[in-house]
């Protein structure tokens, strides 16, 4: 495997630049996954993930959005197939459920890990907006 540049450098969610350097990706290679013996969620998936990209996983309930977003964070085994999370030392994850914090809107769900790590609201709010322009 080689190395790719990120042109140009992206920020962390600190705001602090990201050097270029080789790939820190996460892979799916041949991802499937069932519940005991049911039928198939998804399978054969075979996708990568930039750092700094934004993903949006979209589908009918019970289609295994959640289920997806649960194996590409490690926190379920897929039933076939591997995910590879080279260097990855988090993965950020929105909810789709009303589980959240009651009465508030997307954006302040998309927000509030931002506010948490020290960004004031005008930042994160702009960072939001944009990564929403960028990923529709």
């Amino acid at each position: 495997m080689g190395t790719r540049r990120l042109e140009p450098p992206c920020r962390a969610g600190n705001g602090k630049r990201i050097p270029p350097g080789p790939v820190r990706q996460v892979r799916a290679i041949g991802l499937g996954h069932r519940f005991h013996q049911g039928p198939w969620l998804f399978h054969d998936l075979h996708f990568h993930l930039d750092p700094g990209e934004i993903v949006g996983v979209c589908g009918p309930s019970e289609s295994g959005k959640s289920t997806l977003l649960s194996l590409i964070a490690g926190f379920d085994t897929p039933a076939s197939g591997t995910v590879e999370r080279p260097v990855i030392s988090r993965i950020r994850w929105v909810f789709q459920n009303p589980h959240g914090m009651p009465r508030r809107t997307a954006l302040d769900h998309v927000t509030q890990p931002l506010l948490g790590q020290g960004w004031n609201r005008q930042e994160a709010e702009g960072w939001a907006r944009g990564s929403w322009r960028t990923s529709i």
